[in-house]
């Protein structure tokens, strides 16, 4: 053993001291902490006097748009409560973590190093003690030139038998105090293991003591900052004051660009730069605007404003997912105030005087079977259109059907959003109505729902509408059927039934795949099978609610290809409408590298080249549509009764589809000779295919009437009935032969 420790003990003093120089950094870190906190509850005990005094502040009392002192009380109690207990808190941390562990480094590691510098002295004494032995037995002699050496001296007995006392004593103390430093060391290891985790583990329950009692004294006043920010929100909207304003990025082009947005009086105003009149971007009125968080974008900052007159949704990210939230329901907010002022500055006069003239396109809406009433709550005159639903509402219902997302009802004004309102749209709009709707979506009410009236509490009437809408639990079959046997039903009704977008809407809120493809029929899609056969309500039907009008069937035609083949000028309107436009019509090629305008042009469709060319044509007016009186309440209660027993006993292929769905097999085309670019041309009987005359076909069509004129006005009969019919009966011609294989 080289000194009086072991090479273990020489390990043991390091690792002491470097533990206690870390424990002395923490203690130091600590202290300044508490510190601060004591500060810190003395500058919040100063901010609660404050507020308290402002109690007694004129400006306070005298407020006309908020009762302040209400809340300004609250809100000092709570926070003298709240500061209090920090105070309390750093308090006893100072007391039961701080001075304890102060001690601790000092006094722990004190001992340990008085009793190694004990151990260190009896070493030495101890060694000193046997040299004076060693010493005493040795002789001393003189040497020099010319004399002898002399004899070694005798030591003095007694003194050496006091030294070898001496040196017993000596060793036996250093016994006793290496097996103390030992145990020192040992209960030192333990100490610094457990005694530093206790000291951490009163901090954290000195924290968790704190933010308990300060989450109690604030939970308390939860009720009243709602009640604050109800009230703020309410004058704000009074004073046409901003209610939202802040830095978002706005995607453009294939990046993003960051703005400074302000929503305001009914605008969302973006300001490049500076915030002043001459950095104004866009101004774009929310009031028909409707925000959605899309599910795609559900883990992420995005959320999206969707305009009615505008081709793609304008994509706005904020800083993190609570800023998004907040912007979401604040324009909400704004769009419900706006609708809500423009509601009762619409509403008649004290001396009962209404407007002399209502828009002709609401006047068709009034007068379809039930939508004199709200089609959730039965409250009248209602004003609101949900027009991928076909039906009118009330402002209090419509909403509840805003807050549902554009993929379930796609709300607009009847009254005022007057862009929305496309002459197919209220074709759709006239084929389906409040009667019809709700004898198939109100047809099995259970006993522990009861419909909605006018004075309804709102989470009433949004208990009751999500579960008519989003669960569709009122229907007369339960919904969760397989998706692609729903579209199969589909494909083929579309082809079967006429003027019954009801039962065509039915299956597509039943959850029919839209994007489904029939093998057995070229494996074409609902949408195409709706533009072959000239159904436009259904095509609407199928667009409004996330049919794709891009799609393709195996010679990768689009349905504006098999429009441009077929004369669907009506379909083809519709279908340009929704964005198959500009340049994007040029990215779908079929396989005979042929865009749906070059096969317009093939077959002489003057109509539909100009439509794709973004060239005046009048394929449809309002004047076309049917506008006179409604059927009387007898015959409208027999239609609703009509509906609802046709879906009250569904037929059996409802509930167990036949296995084979495919379209009505395609005759082979006869009536014209094939063109130098391997495309059947036309007859040369067809009629004239004047923008009047496919107007016609589609009114006659939606009435039940027999359709005649151009070839592309012939709908094939049933399936049932083909094989009765002539080859050369006049049915579509056959399409393109498929792609060589």
């Amino acid at each position: 053993m080289d000194g009086p420790f072991t090479p273990e003990q020489t390990k043991a003093f390091k690792e002491a001291s470097l533990f206690r120089d870390d424990t002395k950094k923490l203690h130091s870190a600590l202290e300044k902490y508490f510190d601060s906190v004591k500060a810190s509850t003395q500058h919040g005990a100063n901010v609660a006097t404050i507020l308290n005094d402002m109690l007694n502040a004129q400006w306070i009392q005298e407020s006309p748009h908020i009762d302040a002192t209400k809340y300004l009380r609250h809100l000092s109690a709570s926070f003298r409560a709240v500061n209090s207990v920090h105070a309390k808190t750093a308090e006893m941390m100072s007391l039961e973590v701080a001075e304890p562990l102060g001690n601790f480094v000092d006094y722990d590691f004190l001992e340990l190093q008085d009793l190694r510098k004990k151990v260190s002295h009896t070493y030495q004494d101890y060694e000193a003690t046997r040299g004076n032995i060693e010493s005493a037995f040795k002789g001393k002699s003189s040497k020099g030139f010319g004399m002898k050496q002399k004899k070694p001296n005798v030591p003095d007995e007694k003194v050496i038998i006091e030294f070898e006392k001496e040196l017993e004593r000596l060793k036996g103390e250093q016994e006793t105090q290496a097996a103390d430093l030992e145990a020192r060391l040992t209960e030192l290891d333990q100490k610094k293991e457990t005694k530093l985790m206790k000291h951490i583990l009163c901090l954290l329950q000195e924290l968790l003591d704190f933010h308990q009692k300060s989450n109690r004294i604030l939970g308390n006043l939860v009720p009243k900052m709602e009640a604050l920010d109800e009230e703020l929100k309410e004058a704000e909207a009074k004073m046409s004051m901003s209610t939202k304003e802040g830095h978002l990025q706005q995607k453009s082009g294939g990046g993003w660009v960051r703005n400074f947005f302000v929503l305001k009086g009914g605008n969302l105003i973006c300001y490049k730069g500076k915030k002043d009149a001459q950095s104004i971007e866009t101004v774009l009125n929310i009031q028909f605007c409707t925000p959605r968080i899309a599910p795609k974008f559900a883990k992420s900052n995005v959320f999206e404003i969707v305009s009615p007159d505008k081709k793609k949704p304008l994509m706005l990210q904020a800083e993190s997912t609570r800023d998004r939230n907040k912007w979401v329901e604040a324009i909400q907010a704004a769009i419900e105030f706006s609708l809500t002022s423009n509601a009762a500055d619409n509403q008649p006069s004290h001396s009962g005087n209404k407007p002399e003239e209502e828009s002709r396109s609401f006047k068709i809406l009034r007068r379809v079977d039930g939508n004199k009433c709200c089609a959730d709550c039965d409250s009248p005159d209602p004003d609101w259109a949900s027009i991928n639903l076909g039906i009118l509402l009330c402002l209090e219902c419509s909403g509840v059907h805003r807050s549902l997302g554009t993929h379930i009802s796609k709300v607009r004004s009847a009254t005022l959003d007057t862009k929305a309102w496309e002459v197919d749209i209220l074709m759709f709009m006239q084929e389906v109505g409040n009667t019809r709707f709700n004898a198939v979506f109100e047809a099995n009410i259970p006993a522990d729902f009861s419909k909605p009236k006018t004075n309804t509490e709102r989470a009433q009437r949004e208990r009751y509408i999500k579960a008519k809408y989003v669960a569709r639990a009122f229907c007369p079959v339960p919904p969760n059927r397989d998706p692609v046997m729903l579209a199969a039903q589909l494909y083929n009704d579309i082809a079967l039934r006429d003027g019954d977008a009801i039962h065509i809407l039915y299956l597509i809120l039943q959850g029919a795949d839209l994007t489904w493809q029939n093998a057995e029929d070229e494996f074409k899609t609902v949408v195409h099978n709706a533009v072959v056969y000239d159904k436009l309500t259904y095509l609407v039907a199928l667009i409004q609610n996330g049919g794709d009008i891009f799609c393709l069937e195996e010679r990768q035609w689009t349905p504006m290809h098999y429009a441009a083949y077929y004369h669907r000028s009506a379909c083809a309107m519709v279908i340009y409408r929704h964005g198959f436009n500009g340049a994007k019509q040029l990215e779908y090629k079929d396989w005979q590298n042929k865009t749906a305008a070059e096969l317009a042009l093939t077959g002489n469709a003057e109509d539909i080249v100009s439509i794709l060319l973004d060239k005046p044509v009048q394929v449809f007016c309002i004047d076309d549509i049917d506008t006179g009186e409604p059927e009387p309440a007898a015959a409208e209660e027999e239609a609703a009764q009509a509906a609802a027993t046709a879906y009250a006993a569904p037929a059996p292929n409802y509930a167990a589809p036949a296995p084979n769905y495919a379209a009505p097999v395609p005759l082979a085309h006869t009536a014209g000779s094939h063109s130098s670019s391997g495309l059947p041309t036309q007859p040369q009987s067809r009629a004239s295919h004047s923008p009047q005359s496919v107007l016609a076909q589609a009114m006659q069509q939606r009435t039940g009437r027999a359709s005649t004129g151009h070839l592309g006005s012939a709908i094939p009969p049933p399936i049932a009935q083909q094989q009765q019919q002539p080859q050369d009966s006049g049915r579509p011609p056959y399409v393109p032969p498929r792609p060589p294989v």
